[in-house]
C-alpha cells in the first residue's frame, strides 16, 4: 500500500465501472486529506497505455499519473473513462497512480478508477 490506502478490483456494477470487461481497478476509501496509491514497476518496455475516469468533487480531488516519479498526468473532474498513452526509453519503468481528496466533502463515488492497461 502507498499513501493512506491502496486500490482493489471492482467488480461490474457501476454501469460506468468497468470501461470493458469485467473488473476495474477502483481506489479503496479514505478520508478527506487522505491518497490511495498502487504502483508497478516494469522491465524492458517503451510504451504505456490505459483508461482511466474520476468520480469525485471537481476540482478540488484529483486523479494522478506519475511515470519514474514524475507526475505525468492528471484528472480534477469528473468524467467518464478517458485514454492516456505515453512513449518513452525502452527500459524499466515505474508507473504509480495516486487518488486524493481535499479538505472536505465527499460528492460521486469519492473514487479513481483505471481500466485496461497495456505495456509494450
Amino acid at each position: 500500500m502507498l499513501g493512506d490506502a491502496g486500490w482493489d478490483i471492482v467488480a461490474n456494477g457501476d454501469p460506468l465501472v468497468p470501461m470493458i470487461g469485467n473488473y476495474s481497478l477502483g481506489s479503496e476509501d479514505i478520508g478527506d486529506i487522505q491518497q490511495a496509491c498502487f504502483k508497478f514497476v516494469a522491465d524492458d518496455v517503451s510504451s504505456l497505455e490505459f483508461q482511466w475516469r474520476l468520480s469525485a468533487e471537481a476540482p478540488h480531488d484529483d486523479l494522478a499519473f506519475y511515470l519514474d516519479g514524475v507526475l505525468s498526468g492528471s484528472l480534477n473532474s469528473t468524467s467518464g473513462w478517458q485514454q492516456k498513452s505515453y512513449l518513452f526509453e525502452q527500459g524499466e519503468h515505474e508507473f504509480k497512480w495516486c487518488f486524493s481528496k481535499d479538505i472536505s466533502i465527499s460528492t460521486a463515488d469519492d473514487q479513481g478508477y483505471v481500466d485496461e492497461i497495456t505495456i509494450q
